[in-house]
């Protein structure tokens, strides 16, 4: 558990432990003594297990009340709702719980508890009560004999409705703190909201709380305003993504059309070339052709000219023969 009080408090009283999930908390934020009771003596072993070693945390068995007829200790199946009162109401918020036993114990007043531990009286004490039907008895006896001051930071883990046949109720347990000088306010716990706590502050220990508490207001709304920037900047960036994305869009629609025009292009291209080709052969053919037919030509030319000469000279030769009178 993380230690989470606004005002700084040197050493702890926690009746009603239970199976120390605050333990971590107590310890990490340096308070010296802390001191576990609970009155069940399976989790008085539990507690003793889980915090050996720990120098400055007592584990003490003992059931503190000023009821002289809390002689039962109510062991249930949800050993953090053992008590020295009654569950009847609680079954409504959990109805699987069930009464394992009722074992007597021998009853502690909260000033025999302080006497033998010998509480320090000096220094800023935290009590924490989490003992359902004996919080307003113990607070009572404490103011009374003068030695709730030595608590000026109280928490109490309370329901809001009455859960135990001796349980006073949230109310009642803020109306007696105010009555004895404390102010108080009420904290939700998520992990048991039917089960609040009620916080409470003295004196300087009040101012304190007062001023940690404005400065945790302040420190929230700066927070916030920091929150509404991040907000705006968050839903800036993502129209900004947005607009970028339809960019995107219209320049794969306009790659995808180069691409398919380009495709076009290639294969008017290839076809051209392939044409281009296939001209150039008959080109070719035509020219070689050509060149065939002129040799051909060029030697009928010569032959016919030879012919032709030949004639002529007959024909001279025949002109003499008949100038000469002479036969052939």
């Amino acid at each position: 558990m993380e230690f989470t009080l606004s005002v700084p408090v040197t050493h702890v009283l926690h009746i009603g432990a239970g199976c120390g999930v605050d333990v971590e908390g107590y310890t990490t934020a340096g308070l010296d003594p802390v001191v576990l009771v609970d009155a069940d003596p399976e989790v008085v072993t539990h507690l003793q297990t889980r915090t050996g070693g720990l120098s400055a945390v007592r584990v003490v068995q003992a059931a503190v009340s000023t009821r002289k007829d809390a002689q039962l200790l109510f062991r249930t199946n949800f050993s953090e709702l053992n008590s020295l009162s009654r569950p009847d109401q609680l079954r409504e918020l959990f109805p699987g719980l069930t009464i394992l036993a009722e074992e007597p114990v021998e009853l502690v007043s909260p000033l025999q508890l302080l006497d033998e531990l010998q509480f320090p009286q000096d220094g800023v004490g935290l009590l924490v009560l989490e003992a359902p039907g004996e919080t307003t008895g113990i607070l009572a006896a404490l103011a009374e004999a003068g030695r709730l001051t030595q608590f000026p930071v109280i928490r109490i883990q309370e329901g809001g409705e009455l859960l135990h046949d001796c349980a006073s109720g949230l109310a009642a347990i803020c109306v007696q703190l105010r009555a004895f000088g404390y102010d108080t306010w009420v904290e939700g716990d998520a992990a048991d909201p039917d089960r609040p706590h009620v916080v409470a502050y003295r004196g300087s220990a009040g101012a304190h709380a007062e001023k940690r508490l404005d400065e945790l207001e302040a420190a929230a709304s700066a927070q916030s305003e920091a929150l509404a920037e991040a907000t705006s900047a968050r839903d800036s960036a993502r129209s900004e993504a947005e607009g970028l994305a339809a960019r995107v869009a219209e320049l794969d629609v306009a790659a995808a059309a180069q691409s398919e025009a380009l495709a076009e292009a290639t294969s008017a291209r290839d076809d051209a070339r392939s044409e281009a080709e296939g001209l150039a052969a008959r080109v070719a053919e035509l020219e070689a052709e050509n060149e065939r037919q002129a040799q051909e030509l060029e030697h009928r030319t010569k032959v016919s000219q030879t012919g032709l000469r030949r004639a002529e000279g007959q024909i001279e030769l025949i002109k003499d023969l008949l100038l000469r009178g002479e036969t052939l």
